[in-house]
This record gives structure tokens, sequence and C-alpha cells, in this order.
């Protein structure tokens, strides 16, 4: 049986303004075609329970500002991690995105 931690995209520069990243990548549009519904845990620390709508698999994320943290279900695909961080670095900077996993 195979098992596994939370991926962690752990960001050089602060991702800025939340409230308009977070509606950014969870808005159901290309390129990172992400669906979700955010809620503050505390302040500046958001979960968002969402969808790739490419896979058709849900997903949750916790966000603060220099990091993100996936979780994948179950059935998810983890394709969606590699979109993802192809799309962060394309919509950001190649340089400013790295991942770290963490068991």
């Amino acid at each position: 049986m195979f098992e596994g931690g939370p991926l962690d995209f752990q960001f050089r520069r602060d991702m800025g303004d939340l409230d308009s990243f977070i509606p950014g990548l969870f808005n159901s549009t290309a390129p990172f075609n992400l669906w979700g519904i955010k809620s503050e845990v505390s302040d500046g620390y958001f979960r968002v329970l969402a969808i790739d709508l490419h896979a058709g698999s849900p997903l949750n994320f916790e966000i603060a500002g220099g990091m993100m943290r996936v979780y994948l279900g179950k059935d998810s695909c983890g394709n969606t991690i590699l979109r993802l961080l192809a799309n962060l670095q394309t919509c950001r900077d190649s340089r400013d995105a790295c991942v770290q996993v963490k068991w």
C-alpha cells in the first residue's frame, strides 16, 4: 500500500494580495482549470476545497503568503500537480516556485 503526504510549494517571493491571487487561481478558467471555494482559517491563512476541471478530481489547498500546500484525494490524478507547477511558473516567474515534498 502506498502512502504519502501533502505537497508543499514554497515560493521565493510572497504571493502578494491573496484576496486577488486565490480567486485568479480558482476561477475555473485556463490556464489553471481549477474551481474552488476559499475559507480563511486564520489571518492570512486560507483553505480551498477545489476541483481540477481537467481531470474532474477533488483536491484541497492551504495557502499563506509564501507557501501553498496541496492534498490530493485518493482518486486524484498526480498530473494535476505537474500542470499546476508549470502554470505557476508560466504565470508568475519560472524562478519563483520551488516544490518540496514532505512525507
